[in-house]
C-alpha cells in the first residue's frame, strides 16, 4: 500500500509540475524555521541523551525497506513521527523536541537517527517526491563520518542543517569509533495550488497505510 499510494503521488506531482513548467529545482530555500530549531539543540541532544538503548529501534527491523540499504553494524532510529502520524509515548519522553517540531505545521517526520560505528547507508533513492529532508547534527564524532547527495559530499558541522531532496541518490556513513545522532525531519514541499493539496492528501494516505501503521507500533 505504502509503494503504490507513494508511486502514485510521486506520478501525478511530476505531471502536475509538467503541466505548470515548474523547473527542477536542487537547491531549495531553507525555511525559517530551521533555524529556531538548530537553536535548540542542546536540549534536543539532552533529551536524547536521557533515552535508553532499549528505546531505540534498529530501522532495519520496523521497516524492511532499511533492510536492502544498511551495511556493517547498526542503524537505529527513535521516532516521534511519521508521515503526520506522532508518536504520543515516545513524544512524552522528549516533550521539548516533540513541542518544538510538531508546533510545526509543514513538518511530516521526526525522529532522533543513530548510525552506529562501522556503519553505511548505501546509496538509495526515496519513492515519495512530496517532502524534503532536513538533517540537524546533534552528536558529531570525529573521523570519518559524512552524507552525500548527488555529488555533493558534506562533513557533519555543529549548527549546519543538511537539506536535500530525498528522491536524489543518497548515502551515508560512519567509520569513525563513536555514534553519529542527527535529527531526522522531512517537511511538506513548498508547492503550487492544487499540487500543495494533492501533496497533503498522499501525504494523508502513506501515514495511515500498512506499512506505516506495522512500523509505527514497532517503534514503541
Amino acid at each position: 500500500m505504502y509503494r503504490i499510494v507513494s508511486f502514485l503521488g510521486q506520478i501525478l506531482i511530476k505531471v502536475i509540475e509538467w503541466l505548470f513548467h515548474l523547473p527542477p529545482d536542487k537547491q531549495h530555500a531553507e525555511p525559517e524555521w530551521i533555524r529556531r530549531l538548530c537553536a535548540q539543540i542542546e536540549d534536543f541532544k539532552s533529551e536524547f541523551l536521557a533515552l535508553y538503548d532499549a528505546n531505540l529501534r534498529e530501522f532495519k527491523e520496523i521497516s524492511e525497506e532499511q533492510r536492502r540499504i544498511t551495511k556493517g553494524n547498526s542503524w537505529k532510529i527513535f521516532i516521534l513521527k511519521a508521515y503526520g502520524r506522532s508518536l504520543a509515548a515516545n513524544c512524552n519522553r522528549c516533550p521539548k523536541t516533540s513541542k518544538s517540531c510538531l508546533s510545526i505545521p509543514e513538518i511530516t517526520t521526526v525522529a532522533f537517527s543513530v548510525l552506529e560505528p562501522g556503519t553505511h547507508i548505501t546509496p538509495h533513492r526515496g519513492i515519495y517526491a512530496g517532502v524534503l529532508r532536513c538533517l540537524i547534527p546533534l552528536i558529531i564524532p570525529e573521523g570519518d563520518c559524512g552524507i552525500r547527495v548527488a555529488e555533493t559530499k558534506y562533513k557533519w558541522t555543529s549548527g549546519q542543517p543538511v537539506l536535500f531532496d530525498d528522491t536524489i541518490e543518497h548515502e551515508a556513513w560512519n567509520y569513525s569509533e563513536a555514534r553519529r545522532v542527527v535529527l531526522f525531519i522531512d517537511y511538506r514541499k513548498s508547492l503550487p495550488l492544487p499540487l500543495a493539496i494533492l501533496n497533503k492528501i498522499m501525504i494523508r494516505l502513506i501515514g495511515f497505510s500498512p506499512y506505516i501503521g506495522r512500523m509505527l507500533r514497532a517503534s514503541l
